[in-house]
């Protein structure tokens, strides 16, 4: 190669190399600032050029740049899909690992996605016009909707409009980037940062009511996330459970609140489930006037409250004993009503119970957080124990776990969920005197029907997919002799 042909090729190495960089200090400014503030000023420094005629020189002006960033945010997030989709065989796996390489994307790629949604949502012409082609954005709902078709065609799934079902799974609440809305916390007064370990009382309150400091560790902090789902829908209206008690306990609580990141997307959805339970017990207690309630994993709910059972039940809630604590603090007593201080795998609350009438045991919220064989020990001992009663619990299925794990992974620092339940037969096999009554997706229970718009069309949508129906399941069942009571 002659000397001027190589520097030549040089040259274009060279120029090459140098686009490439103030694109890419373009998207992370434009991801940062938002696009609204971007400037070839901001994105000169970050790039670490001499003057903004280097950016010039390179693009035949901002729109020339903005269309580049477009391209190669597109590049990137596609160079990371594809293979992940593509790798997995069947068409009811394909959707399930659209959803769970999305999730990885918004971890991965955060900075390029936001630039993205900030170009395509408001980089426009002085007409008016978007500068970015739409079908940046649509170019994923086509590739599922093409290969729901194709699945229906053989008969993996069922009659329904596969174009707004692909938008749907494409903006699915699991799946979508946390900026596509505002996310609302539950913040009622301003925050504080937590103590240190432990829980003491200290300061004032709304209303002149002592504060209380926690700071709960590990599993356990998650019964703050879903108080505060509960604060968030008493907010609301319509609300779907309508507790404010548990906003008024909120807001004595002296916690650290950003960490809870309680989306108002979200907080439906645990208020929900708690209505079905609370409508579960209710459905219980007419039926038995007089009998025991043992709400295992009970957290900061607010469940007896809400229900107010008859004289003749008695309630216990069982927790580990900081937060049964941290209950003792916050809940005022009531009649018939105990906690008992002790983790629900030991063996040790049941000898505080009675056994001598209907019992109905819930356990919202809990199975999730243990390993498959300490759930299957611990409902083996329940049917021991209690000659007859009912037991009522949710379940996460393998790909709900993985997909709240990063979520949680986000908020408390590290993923907790172990148990993951695909089939409720499971239960049924381990432990043959449970006799299984209902067994409901959590997205097509009555409770659900209070959801958001979106979250009911997202549930309709994806009926035939059954690994993102049943993300999250009611079950109820029976053991025992009713005549022995």
């Amino acid at each position: 190669m002659g000397a001027k042909a190589s520097g030549r090729a040089e040259r274009t190495f060279t120029e090459t190399a140098r686009r490439a960089q103030i694109v890419e200090a373009a998207i992370a400014t434009i991801a940062e600032l938002g696009y609204a503030r971007t400037s070839f000023a901001k994105i000169t420094k970050r790039a670490g050029l001499s003057g903004t005629g280097m950016i010039s020189y390179h693009f035949a002006g901002k729109d020339d740049l903005v269309r580049a960033c477009a391209e190669e945010t597109s590049r990137v997030l596609a160079a990371f899909l594809r293979p992940r989709i593509e790798a997995v065989s069947g068409y009811a796996a394909k959707p399930r690992a659209f959803v769970e390489s999305t999730i990885e994307l918004v971890e991965a790629h955060p900075a390029h996605l936001r630039a993205l949604v900030e170009i395509l949502n408001n980089a426009k012409d002085p007409e008016g016009r978007l500068l970015v082609d739409a079908a940046l954005l649509t170019s994923r709902v086509t590739h599922v909707a093409t290969h729901l078709r194709d699945g229906q065609r053989v008969g993996e799934f069922g009659a329904s409009p596969c174009r707004s079902q692909a938008v749907i799974i494409d903006g699915s609440p699991e799946c979508a980037p946390p900026w596509r809305e505002p996310v609302e916390t539950v913040s009622t007064r301003p925050s504080r940062r937590a103590s240190s370990a432990g829980v003491t009382g200290a300061g004032r309150g709304s209303g002149g009511m002592a504060q209380v400091r926690v700071q709960l560790r590990e599993a356990m902090e998650t019964s703050l996330i879903t108080l505060s789902g509960k604060a968030v829908d008493a907010r609301r209206s319509p609300s779907i459970l309508g507790d404010t008690m548990s906003s008024e306990i909120l807001d004595r609580i002296d916690y650290d609140e950003a960490r809870l990141a309680m989306s108002a997307r979200f907080a439906p959805s645990v208020a929900a489930r708690a209505k079905h339970f609370d409508d579960w017990t209710r459905e219980f207690l007419r039926g038995h006037e007089r009998a025991t309630v043992v709400h295992l994993g009970a957290g900061l709910d607010t469940r007896p409250w809400r229900v107010d059972p008859g004289p003749g039940v008695t309630w216990l809630d069982v927790d580990y004993p900081e937060v049964v604590d941290v209950r003792g603090k916050l809940f005022p007593p009531r009649e018939d009503y105990r906690m008992i201080g002790c983790p629900v795998t030991s063996p040790e609350w049941l000898d505080q119970v009675p056994a001598d009438r209907p019992t109905l045991v819930l356990a919202e919220g809990l199975t999730m957080y243990l390993r498959p064989a300490e759930g299957h020990e611990l409902f083996r001992r329940i049917t021991d124990r209690f000659p007859w009663g009912v037991l009522a619990f949710d379940v996460h299925n393998r790909l709900a776990i993985r997909l709240v794990n990063r979520r949680l992974t986000r908020i408390v620092g590290s993923p907790l969920l172990r148990w993951g339940v695909d089939d409720a037969r499971e239960l049924e096999c381990a432990n043959p005197k449970l006799r299984r009554v209902d067994a409901v997706s959590a997205l097509f229970a009555p409770s659900a029907a209070g959801l958001p718009l979106g979250a009911r069309i997202f549930a309709r949508l994806v009926r035939p997919v059954r690994s993102l129906r049943d993300l999250g399941m009611y079950l109820r069942y029976e053991f025992g002799d009713p005549s022995q009571v």
